[in-house]
C-alpha cells in the first residue's frame, strides 16, 4: 500500500514497528520454548546422524534404503566436478599426483590467450579444436574431483 500523505507514510511505518516488534516477541517465545525442549540438541543429533549415514550409504555404494511405510532416502552422488590449475599455488591437496600448472605447460601466448583471471574453457576448448593446444600437452593441468554426497529423505509408500 502506497502512501499518499505524511501521515499515511507515519501510521504504515508505525504499523510495520508493531509488526516487527510483535515477530520479534514470537521468535523469542520459540527460541525459548527451543531450548527448553532441547530442539539445538537435537539438530545436532540430527546433523551428525545425516553425516553418518550419508558416509555410510556412499562408503556402500548404496543409492536406495527403504524405510518401510515412512519413505525411503536417497543417496545422490553429483556429478564430478572438472579443476583446472593454473598455477602451483592452485594446486589442492585432493589432486592426484603428477599435476602440473596450466602456465609451466603451453608457452605465453597460449598461456595468455586461453586464461583470464579464471581460465577461459571456450577459448581453450576453441584452441584445443583449432589444433593450436595439444589436449596431450595440457592434460596434466586437469583433473575431475567427485563432488561429496548427499542425502534426501522422500516421504510416503515406495
Amino acid at each position: 500500500m502506497q502512501p499518499k500523505s505524511k501521515a499515511s507514510a507515519k501510521a504504515l511505518a508505525l504499523t510495520m514497528v508493531r509488526a516487527q516488534e510483535e515477530i520479534a516477541e514470537f521468535q523469542t517465545e520459540v527460541d525459548k520454548l527451543a531450548k527448553k525442549r532441547g530442539i539445538d540438541k537435537l539438530k545436532h543429533e540430527v546433523e551428525e546422524s545425516k553425516r553418518d549415514l550419508t558416509n555410510y550409504m556412499a562408503r556402500n555404494r548404496m543409492s536406495r534404503l527403504d524405510l518401510d511405510e515412512a519413505g525411503y532416502v536417497n543417496c545422490i552422488q553429483s556429478t564430478a566436478e572438472h579443476v583446472w590449475i593454473l598455477s602451483k599455488s592452485e594446486i589442492p591437496v585432493d589432486a592426484p599426483d603428477g599435476m602440473k600448472p596450466l602456465r609451466t605447460l603451453l608457452s605465453r601466448e597460449a598461456f595468455m590467450r586461453v586464461t583470464k583471471r579464471v581460465i577461459d574453457k571456450d577459448a581453450l576448448d576453441e584452441a584445443v579444436a583449432d589444433g593450436d593446444i595439444d589436449e596431450k600437452e595440457i592434460a596434466a593441468a586437469h583433473f575431475t574431483r567427485m563432488r561429496a554426497p548427499y542425502i534426501r529423505f522422500e516421504s510416503g509408500p515406495k
